[in-house]
């Protein structure tokens, strides 16, 4: 099963790139915030509870992060991050809504620990655009029957 990032490869090939007739690429309407750690079958079920009218912006097909770190990077790769950095607000800005993929609802902390899911988070409060959370159906599902128990669990929230 492992992680999304490491299946990436085999995820895409997969894939049926000619769409059946049906518009398979368009201007993004969800920029996704997540953390490469998270299971790929977790990551599909979170994604599979967005609104399927939705093209989403994933950095894994865009941006490879990786590059960027290590005694590796050239001072092309760093200029392109400070670049891609610095234009982030304005990229979630022009798409308008990030989706927030949460692996568990009451530790928030699992996915907020990540940097780089800080700075998504904070580029889109300060473009001002809709932030919503993604769980999977079992996630989702808890956190409702929490809610309707009367909250018993949210002293857990971290």
């Amino acid at each position: 099963n492992g992680t999304f990032v490491d299946n990436i490869q085999s995820i895409i090939s997969g894939w049926n790139l000619e769409g059946n007739g049906e518009r398979i690429t368009s201007k993004p309407t969800a920029f996704i915030s997540y953390t490469g750690a998270y299971r790929m079958d977790h990551l599909v079920q979170a994604l599979s509870n967005l609104d399927p009218q939705e093209f989403i912006w994933m950095d894994i097909f865009c941006v490879n992060q990786f590059a960027w770190t290590g005694q590796g990077r050239t001072q092309q790769m760093k200029k392109f991050r400070n670049i891609f950095m610095d234009e982030l607000q304005t990229q979630i800005k022009a798409i308008g809504n990030t989706a927030l993929i949460l692996e568990q609802w009451n530790d928030v902390m699992l996915t907020l620990q990540k940097m780089w899911v800080l700075w998504e988070i904070y580029n889109t409060t300060k473009a001002n655009v809709k932030l919503q959370v993604l769980l999977t159906t079992e996630q989702r599902m808890s956190f409702i029957a929490n809610c309707l128990e009367g909250a018993k669990e949210f002293d857990s929230i971290q």
